[in-house]
């Protein structure tokens, strides 16, 4: 056969089953958060809002001004979540891309990093409970997704400050702090998890006496300590603990009982163990990375097992202790999941022996099998993606999209809005989950969409009446 073969059919392979998760972005719809925060803004005015928010919702801060501040339909753009939704998915690519190259000082090639950036991709999206969230629903990037990329960015933006010199160093120093500042502000994992890498990472500076290294690493500890503290704070975060029931007590045997039944459903799945095998797949490139890794990256395999491990834990914990119990929330989880994706690459990655100790891949036959169960675990969403590419979110989005004049039309008025549901359309639980307004008008995403459209209420049944 054709030797070049080889080298194009994986790399079509990866593009076509990535297409239709960007592709579908263009058929979004706005959901939940994304209604009630924009009819927030109009109704309270966004400067007043945020210290509403602050004094009642929580400390999210950052994240809070973005979900409204950013939110196109705060603008009436309600087209504008197929807009952010494509450009998080780019982001999150570009991400990973730029933290391949970064930190290699561009020794990776670009294509090589976009091949090993697609890998990464598609295994956390066939890996993740909830791929809606992720990819699709602004108010869960915003949340979720955007400490996710920091996680990257900073550790990545401080590599390179201290390679660098004069401005472009303050710079890299300046969009770490941010960075930090950001995820301060935005999500109680985001802080868990960059907190975790920046003390490992002070650690070893301490230990290796790198005292420039130390003064580094412990300014963005501050930031991230301070910003933390405005987080935890909030009179919001104490105002929904007496409004929700009561949590889990942290030092109760039946929290360990949790974290442990938390741990065992997230680890022990065959998609998140196969998380595990990436380096597998990508050891033919070992002995590239291991000649451009980052000077101080090196650190014991046990070491770096240790911290992804305990940031693992500490997020469940955390995840726990607000939600009152198991089960997990699936767009959390869905952090996780990129936090034992990402650390334990990176962990395998600087446990490589020192430049002048070569590394062998792993077996032909090893690197065989592994990536069979990868292309089995990965074809799944894959397929369920062109089939909502090709057949449902098409009719998804034009029903959707057929209610918004008969809104527009009902606002101000006194009653009841029924709409038609949607119908004909096989959710995929991909874009399309299944997310509609109930027949109930109780319902949240009711609730959301009728404070949206400034209606009394709204549900799903029967025919539209004729007054709207």
């Amino acid at each position: 056969m054709n030797p070049k073969i080889y080298f194009w059919l994986p790399r079509v392979a990866l593009v076509t089953a990535l297409f239709p998760f960007f592709a579908l972005c263009l058929y979004n719809q706005p959901y939940w958060d994304d209604l009630s925060n924009a009819a927030h803004v109009r109704d309270f005015g966004l400067w007043h809002l945020q210290s509403k928010l602050y004094q009642e919702a929580g400390g999210r801060f950052v994240s809070m001004f973005l979900l409204t501040a950013a939110n196109p339909l705060t603008y009436g753009w309600w087209n504008g979540v197929k807009a952010t939704a494509l450009l998080f998915c780019i982001a999150t690519a570009a991400t990973l891309w730029f933290g391949l190259r970064r930190l290699s000082s561009n020794h990776i090639s670009r294509s090589q990093s976009a091949w090993i950036t697609a890998i990464l991709l598609l295994v956390y999206i066939a890996a993740i409970p909830d791929i809606h969230s992720s990819l699709y629903w602004f108010s869960g990037q915003v949340v979720h997704q955007i400490p996710m990329l920091l996680l990257i960015i900073v550790p990545v933006a401080t590599a390179l400050a201290h390679q660098a010199t004069g401005h472009a160093r303050w710079s890299w120093l300046g969009l770490a702090g941010v960075g930090t500042f950001v995820t301060g502000g935005s999500s109680e994992l985001g802080i868990v998890q960059l907190g975790s890498v920046l003390l490992l990472a002070l650690g070893l500076s301490i230990w290796r006496r790198q005292r420039t290294s130390v003064y580094v690493w412990a300014g963005l500890l501050t930031i991230l300590g301070l910003t933390s503290i405005v987080h935890v704070l909030a009179p919001g975060n104490y105002a929904r603990l007496t409004e929700e029931p009561a949590r889990i007590p942290l030092q109760s045997k039946l929290m360990l009982m949790a974290v442990g039944q938390s741990l065992r459903l997230i680890l022990w799945q065959p998609t998140v163990l196969l998380l595990l095998a990436i380096p597998v797949v990508l050891s033919p490139h070992a002995d590239m990375l291991q000649r451009y890794r980052p000077v101080g990256m090196r650190i014991p395999l046990p070491i770096s097992a240790l911290v992804l491990l305990l940031g693992l834990v500490a997020g469940i914990v955390l995840m726990l202790a607000s939600l009152g119990g198991p089960p997990l929330l699936a767009r959390a989880t869905n952090v996780l999941i990129w936090w034992i994706l990402l650390g334990w690459c990176a962990a395998c990655w600087a446990a490589l022996p020192a430049h002048s100790q070569p590394s062998k891949p792993a077996p032909m036959t090893t690197r065989t099998v592994v990536s069979i169960l990868l292309l089995v675990m990965t074809a799944a969403p894959a397929i369920r993606a062109w089939q909502e590419l090709l057949a449902d979110a098409p009719e998804w989005a034009r029903q959707c999209d057929a209610r918004l004049p008969i809104y527009r039309a009902a606002a101000g008025h006194h009653a009841v809005l029924t709409v038609r549901p949607i119908v004909g359309v096989i959710p995929r639980y991909v874009l399309v989950r299944g997310y509609d307004i109930q027949p109930g008008p109780g319902h949240p995403l009711n609730l959301a969409t009728a404070a949206y459209f400034n209606l009394d209420s709204v549900r799903t049944g029967g025919p539209v009446r004729p007054a709207f």
